[in-house]
Order: C-alpha cells, then sequence, then structure tokens
C-alpha cells in the first residue's frame, strides 16, 4: 500500500512526464497563452536578391499556423494564399508566380485551432530586375564618407506609389565629406541607368542641410565659409514618385576636387 510521501513522488514523477516531455499535447494545451494572435504584417525585403520577395514575421504563441496571402497591386486587391504553416519565413519568385517589375501586396492571417484569424495589416513588395547596392547608407547615420577621389559605383535607389492607398515608397542614400575651412568641395554624381541624353532631367535630387530637394544636374559644391574644417552631409534621392510603378536608378558618386573660397 502506498503511503502519502510515494504517493505524492508517483505525482510528481507523472506530471514533470506531462509538462516537459518533446510532444506533449496535454502539456502544450495546459501552459500555452490564452491570448489569441496578435495581427503584424509580414516584414519584405524586395531587393535581396533579383527578382525574388523575402518575408518574415515574428513567433506568435497564440498561432497554430500561419498564413501568407499575395495579391497584385490594386485599389481592391484580391489575396490568395502562397503558404501555410508554422514557419517564421518564406521566399517568393517567378517560380512561384511573381512578375518581373511588378508591385504586390501582403498579408499575414492566423489561425488558433480552427478559429481564422484575418489581419487588418498589408506589407508592399516590388519583384525587382535589380538588387540593392552594397553601401548600407540609407540613414543619416549611416552616412558613407566621400573622400576625394573615390567613387561610389554601382549605388541604386528606388521610389514609387502603390494603387492601394497610395502608399508612396522610397530609398535614400546618405553620404558626407569633409570640407576643408574656407574652401568648396564639387560633388559629381552621374545617372548611368536609365542614361541621360541631352533632352533629359536626371532622376536624381539631392539635399543638404537647411535646403529643399534640388535636381542634381551634373554636379552641386558643398561650401565651408567657417574658419575650421567641416564636415558635410548630404543624402540623394529621386524626386518624383511614378505612380504604379516603381523607378529605380543606377549612379556613380564622386568628389571631384576642392578649391578654395576667394
Amino acid at each position: 500500500m502506498l503511503n502519502k510521501t510515494n504517493f505524492m513522488l508517483i505525482v510528481s514523477i507523472i506530471l514533470c512526464t506531462f509538462f516537459t516531455s518533446c510532444e506533449n499535447p496535454i502539456g502544450d494545451v495546459l501552459l500555452r497563452t490564452y491570448s489569441d494572435p496578435f495581427d503584424q504584417a509580414p516584414v519584405v525585403d524586395s531587393f535581396r536578391e533579383v527578382e525574388k520577395i523575402f518575408l518574415s514575421w515574428d513567433e506568435d504563441k497564440g498561432a497554430d499556423e500561419y498564413v501568407l496571402l499575395r495579391a497584385e497591386d490594386a485599389v481592391s486587391p484580391v489575396f490568395k494564399e502562397v503558404y501555410r504553416g508554422k514557419g517564421l519565413n518564406y521566399i517568393d519568385s517567378i517560380s512561384n508566380g511573381l512578375n518581373s517589375s511588378k508591385m504586390y501586396l501582403y498579408r499575414l492571417d492566423k489561425r488558433r485551432g480552427k478559429v481564422p484569424f484575418e489581419s487588418e495589416m498589408v506589407s508592399y513588395g516590388y519583384c525587382s530586375p535589380k538588387e540593392r547596392d552594397t553601401n548600407n547608407n540609407h540613414t543619416r547615420e549611416n552616412a558613407l564618407f566621400l573622400g576625394m577621389g573615390y567613387a561610389a559605383t554601382g549605388a541604386n535607389l528606388y521610389c514609387g506609389k502603390y494603387k492601394y492607398k497610395g502608399t508612396v515608397v522610397f530609398e535614400e542614400d546618405w553620404y558626407y565629406v569633409k570640407v576643408s575651412a574656407r574652401s568648396i568641395k564639387t560633388v559629381v554624381v552621374t545617372q548611368t541607368q536609365p542614361k541621360i541624353n541631352g533632352t533629359e532631367d536626371p532622376l536624381i535630387f539631392y539635399l543638404k542641410d537647411g535646403y529643399s530637394l534640388t535636381n542634381v544636374g551634373a554636379n552641386f559644391q558643398l561650401e565651408n565659409q567657417s574658419l575650421e574644417d567641416m564636415y558635410i552631409p548630404f543624402k540623394l534621392q529621386m524626386k518624383d514618385f511614378p505612380s504604379d510603378k516603381i523607378e529605380v536608378v543606377t549612379y556613380e558618386v564622386m568628389v571631384a576636387n576642392e578649391q578654395p573660397i576667394n
């Protein structure tokens, strides 16, 4: 006959087995969160590789299954399922039905048991024919230093406007140069794709602190009126946001010369 001590020991062993087993449906039910799945939009990276869209999302303890849906960009998009499962990422591509240079919308629904949870959030993707450049300089904090004669080649920018809610997407590239006291440095920006002929204006614009966006043209100047050397930042971006498409521009930028202020 079991005494009280032995009985409690056996019960403890059984409970530990239930709650620590690798495959334990009882423990999973009893220990899981009571919260419903939270709403989130998938994180989208459209420029990591040519004609591929990388998507990821956070783990949700309240969800048993993730359902990723895709739609072509439209005022009233029609979403279709492209992935269903327990994974936290997905790579969409031409082989999965994407078309090069097309704009897409993504939605992440979830399921808990037999109950579906439809997301109210949307992410924006683009099946890009170009990869992003290797310069991680898309914020002022990550501005890339341009020394004299140094050229940042193969850099690119994108911008566009989606039909869905008129959402605008664009990229900025930040740089900074050292300008000597009482000197002017000339920065040259060359748009390489699409190429510019004599009748076209470049699509790239620049912004210095305290200035509005200005057409780059062939070059622009950074002026230091002070008696000390200065590091002057500037950014490049595309000013016009074409509707219903993404425009991608490739360019080169370099510091050409420095001259004293007369």
